[in-house]
């Protein structure tokens, strides 16, 4: 019921009884937002605004009024993405946002799709890896604030637009993520880690396509859902990660190969970028990094000097692109890892398909 005013919660507050005049009103069953529309007459046909001085003639307050937490429906977000919700007073609990949001604004011009959007689409995700929109207007008094890191609850409206159900927040009040951020896309294998002078791996003993957890390396997608998988093309094998295709996310994911810097002279690899519309690759070397802990927390230092695939914007190259060989510091020692970095969104930025073979450490 779209009203030509501002402040009304301070007459309608949450869990007050209201009685709707129909004389005079009109009403339409809105498809793309899956509600119905009530208000006055607009251009003839639609139904738009009450006006603002003709309002109070036609919501009356009731007598009525009950706490809002009994009207409040406690769900998890695969169970509030029904349309029997829409338009209720919602509470999602264990959730957060999303790493492409953290460190954002409410409303962020650097996460729109146009320059010209006045609201901004978060992600807000749960530890099982559903998510739902959350859409804050640039009008919003608190959209200037920095969106919360943590984990908890948030309150709002569930809405939806066309197929997108979106949770809209009323107040900066309705969102308590006030514990510890969880990681829905933990560092996964690691469990057979050793710290080896020498390395020659080819990725030809891994027999699963697609496989993402190896024993000897850790693979951690720091941000967003995918990491380095086995991938097989006219018998070759090798490790693959790409931000295109799928659902749209920002990606940063590491894959950890541990070295005994003391002992190791040389490093080399090979690389190929397909469909490339941007480098997204780096590789680091890291001597404190602790093994399945929070990576963001480790120092990087960029290995420079090495050759990446130039890549092609259609198809792939023929034959991989040697790295050239990395002499490693004699005054880089004890164990460490050498970290391979993709980084790529699939929501506008770089989707090139990163493909790394024969890794050899000597």
């Amino acid at each position: 019921m779209p009203i030509d005013a501002y402040n009304l919660y301070t007459k309608y507050e949450p869990g007050r009884k209201v009685y709707i005049k129909m004389k005079d009103r009109y009403y339409a069953n809105n498809t793309q937002t899956q509600s119905l529309d009530l208000g006055s007459l607009y251009a003839g046909t639609q139904v738009g605004r009450i006006s603002g001085v003709e309002y109070e003639a036609a919501i009356k307050r009731g007598c009525s009024k009950v706490d809002e937490n009994t009207l409040v429906n406690h769900l998890t977000i695969a169970a509030a993405k029904n349309n029997a919700n829409t338009n209720k007073l919602v509470e999602l609990d264990g959730v957060q946002f999303s790493e492409a949001s953290v460190g954002k604004k409410y409303f962020d011009k650097s996460l729109n799709a146009s320059p010209t959007w006045t609201a901004t689409n978060h992600t807000l995700t749960d530890a099982s890896g559903n998510t739902i929109i959350v859409r804050v207007s640039e009008f919003a008094n608190f959209s200037a604030k920095n969106v919360p890191t943590g984990n908890g609850k948030i309150r709002g409206i569930l809405t939806k637009y066309n197929s997108d159900f979106q949770f809209m927040i009323r107040t900066e009040n309705d969102v308590q993520l006030n514990g510890p951020r969880v990681d829905s896309a933990p560092p996964i294998g690691g469990s057979a880690l050793t710290y080896d002078a020498t390395l020659n791996e080819p990725f030809t003993s891994y027999l699963t396509v697609n496989q993402q957890v190896f024993p000897k390396y850790i693979n951690d997608a720091v941000q967003g859902s995918r990491y380095w998988q086995v991938k097989t093309f006219s018998g070759n094998k090798y490790i693959q990660m790409s931000s295109f295709g799928g659902t749209p996310e920002a990606n940063r994911t590491l894959f950890f190969v541990p070295v005994d810097f003391t002992a190791a002279s040389t490093f080399s690899f090979m690389s190929k970028l397909g469909f490339s519309n941007g480098n997204p690759l780096k590789v680091y070397y890291t001597t404190n990094y602790v093994p399945g802990s929070d990576a963001t927390a480790a120092t990087l230092t960029q290995i420079m000097g090495l050759t990446i695939s130039p890549g092609l914007a259609t198809g792939y190259p023929a034959t991989f692109t040697p790295s050239g060989t990395w002499n490693i510091p004699a005054s880089l020692t004890g164990n460490g890892f050498i970290v391979f970095e993709y980084v790529g969104n699939g929501s506008g930025g770089t989707t090139t398909t990163a493909q790394i073979d024969d890794i050899v450490i000597n």
